[in-house]
């Protein structure tokens, strides 16, 4: 690096008032005899991992550690040390560049904090200075980028995407999806991409973890479940580029479903700390998940879920199992070679898209895979039409509860839990009276229109029946 490249590199945001360099290629003094140079490069270098607030300073990779200002000159020294030896050894080289980390300077001093945190992929400097203060990068080039591999190819990849997806439109779209996060990562998708089978053994952890090795371990947070994403304090994973969650499952309808799906599209949101409040963040995650439960919460035309079939004959107990584990010897040894992701990474950072995918919006029309038409077929809006037109053809205006389940359960095969969310959908309200007899109450469904009164439901054109002598109620007594 030069002084040409210190002085007009600006990786800064906020419209900082001077140029930082890129920290990332600072691993050695360009010229040992220019002092003054010499003194500013170590300076940004440490300066871009420190900040300060209330007093004490904050390593950016430790945010939760507060050092006094003895602690944090002694963990300066150790930086310089670690990464550059040489000025470490000379007195007067040291004493300058810990002057002037600990000075007044707006550009080569332990800046002030102003309290947020932002993943900002691309962006080398850890330490985002503004006019007056400055936010933490949580973004950090993964190693293997700096290996400078030239050559580009997927390898071993290839085989393991032909064996593991069947269908071939689904490969095409899931590396289309997985070039363009990478050839744009300061950006986010629009849809995420689910990985599905029935049966375990199939390869998805292991694609979870080639995806995580290309963004980086460190800008990757791997998890089960939904909860720790959709629940408080999840500013650290929402400041993450990649967040994987394996065996997930959702309840149709349900509050943490539908803030992840809002976190799949919404680059805007908020977010919480602990031990701060909560604060409107920016955030360009993607997020890649794994399943072996058919996802019938997902309906029909929702276009934040990209299922991608990875079912075969190579699972943990069918016939392929010995061929397929062969095989997956080969390609952890293949994907444990930072040399090799670094190939496939040239690769897809150089591959083109197909002509009709949008990042932005998943055309579900044109994904005709058996998979998506079986979730078509099970999900909430079909089953929600076919409950309608049950009940419809039934001619009732209340249903008992016990009695729509039944009902549900044997001619829709639908699970009762699910029926909550879809009858008031359905314009039906739940209530509990007394009726038949019972001196407690029992819960009922109610159509709209229809109300009930000492144990008769009454409604239009002149309806009025005992709850236990409506119309279709011998049909669901004989199931």
């Amino acid at each position: 690096m030069n002084k040409e490249v210190i002085e007009n590199n600006d990786n800064n945001d906020n419209n900082s008032p001077k140029s930082v360099p890129d920290v990332q290629a600072l691993d050695s003094f360009p010229d040992p005899e220019d002092e003054a140079l010499n003194v500013k490069i170590a300076s940004y270098t440490v300066a871009d991992q420190l900040v300060r607030s209330d007093g004490k300073f904050l390593h950016v990779d430790h945010l939760g550690k507060r050092l006094r200002y003895g602690d944090a000159q002694s963990l300066v020294r150790k930086i310089i040390r670690n990464q550059f030896p040489f000025a470490y050894k000379r007195p007067d080289t040291m004493k300058s560049i810990m002057d002037r980390v600990f000075s007044e300077d707006p550009e080569q001093s332990i800046a002030l904090w102003d309290g947020t945190t932002r993943c900002a992929p691309g962006k080398y400097n850890r330490v985002r200075r503004g006019q007056l203060m400055a936010s933490i990068n949580t973004w950090k080039s993964p190693e293997y980028r700096s290996l400078g591999v030239k050559d580009a190819e997927m390898g071993v990849l290839e085989d393991f995407l032909d064996q593991t997806m069947p269908l071939q439109q689904d490969r095409t779209l899931f590396l289309d999806w997985l070039s363009w996060c990478l050839q744009n990562e300061a950006s986010k998708p629009g849809f995420a991409a689910l990985l599905y089978s029935r049966e375990k053994g199939t390869g998805k952890s292991t694609l979870c973890q080639l995806v995580t090795r290309l963004f980086g371990k460190v800008n990757t947070f791997s998890m089960n479940g939904v909860s720790q994403v959709t629940g408080r304090f999840n500013k650290p994973l929402l400041d993450s580029k990649l967040l994987v969650l394996e065996e997930l499952k959702l309840k149709p309808n349900s509050d943490q479903g539908n803030t992840l799906k809002t976190y799949i599209t919404e680059e805007d949101t908020s977010a919480e700390r602990k031990g701060v409040d909560i604060q409107k963040t920016t955030q360009c995650c993607c997020f890649l998940f794994t399943t072996n439960h058919l996802p019938q919460w997902i309906e029909g035309n929702d276009r934040r879920f990209h299922v991608i079939d990875m079912g075969h004959d190579g699972h943990a107990s069918g016939p392929k199992s010995k061929e397929f584990a062969d095989f997956m010897v080969t390609f952890y040894e293949w994907m444990d070679n930072p040399e090799n992701i670094a190939k496939v990474y040239n690769a897809l950072m150089h591959r083109k898209q197909s002509e009709d995918f949008n990042p932005k919006a998943l055309d579900t029309s044109k994904l005709d895979t058996p998979v998506m038409k079986q979730i078509r077929s099970t999900s909430r809006e079909a089953l929600q039409q076919q409950l309608e037109e049950l009940l419809e053809d039934d001619g009732r205006g209340a249903i008992p509860q016990g009695k729509l389940i039944q009902l549900a359960q044997e001619s829709l095969r639908i699970n009762g839990n699910r029926l909550n969310h879809m009858m008031p959908d359905l314009g039906w309200r739940l209530e509990k009276v007394k009726w038949g007899g019972k001196d407690y109450a029992r819960a009922i469904w109610v159509k709209t229109g229809y109300s009930l009164q000492r144990g008769h439901v009454s409604g239009p054109d002149g309806y009025d029946h005992p709850i236990d002598k409506q119309p279709g109620y011998d049909i669901v007594q004989r199931l």
